[in-house]
Formats: C-alpha cells, structure tokens, sequence
C-alpha cells in the first residue's frame, strides 16, 4: 500500500476522509493537484484544478 505523502512531489495542504465510507482519501496540494485514493485496492485517480493552494476540500457522505 502507497501512503498518501508518495504520491505527491508538493505540500499537501487539505485532506479529507469520506463521511459515509472511509475507504477513500481525498486530498489537494499547494500547486492545485487533487488526489483520491482508495484503501481498498490501493487505486488513486488525480485530478489538476487550477494552479492554486487548496486550502479546503469536503467529501459528501452518500451511497
């Protein structure tokens, strides 16, 4: 299992744990790259934003 800190080469700056299911990981760094990683199977998917510090990030509970 990767930890969250490996797959960023910037700060992290939030992070956010699923309300509903705590398998995924959802967290941003200071360059504006959002990264969701999955527990169970070790997955991530990353996503660019803008080239912007995220400061906040909030996952939705749902099924």
């Amino acid at each position: 299992m990767r930890h969250i800190p490996d797959l960023y080469t910037n700060t992290i700056t939030a992070l956010h744990c699923s309300p509903g299911e705590k398998n995924p990981v959802v967290s941003g760094d200071e360059k504006g790259i959002v990264v969701c990683y999955w527990y169970n199977t070790g997955e991530t998917q990353s996503f660019f934003l803008k080239p912007r510090n995220i400061f906040c990030l909030s996952c939705s509970a749902h099924n």
